[in-house]
């Protein structure tokens, strides 16, 4: 749901989207991965890797929270366009650089 979740925020946020990675000048990859687990909490980190059309990575950004244990087991539901949301920003700006440096 995650990417989902992005091409909805992006599309809100007025920022140029496609489903076709062939035309896209800027490809946004998320990686989510558990950090740690204490009592009752997890620490997800999502790593957000930007490259250009032909492969260049223009950098990483990376979110960190902690939640509630198990909270992301089955269904993101609305955590996903939370964090989707929190990148529009980073997503619109590294589409102007991408844009801007070809």
């Amino acid at each position: 749901v995650l990417p989902k979740a992005m091409r909805l925020m992006l599309q809100e946020a007025n920022v140029p989207t496609t489903a076709d990675p062939a035309l896209a000048i800027l490809h946004v990859k998320g990686k989510v991965k558990l950090i740690s687990k204490t009592d009752g909490t997890e620490k997800i980190r999502i790593d957000w890797i930007f490259n250009r059309a032909n492969g260049e990575e223009l950098g990483t950004i990376t979110q960190e929270n902690n939640i509630p244990s198990g909270s992301l087991n089955y269904k993101w539901g609305d955590s996903a366009y939370d964090v989707a949301y929190a990148m529009v920003d980073t997503v619109s700006r590294a589409l102007e650089v991408a844009k801007n440096s070809d």
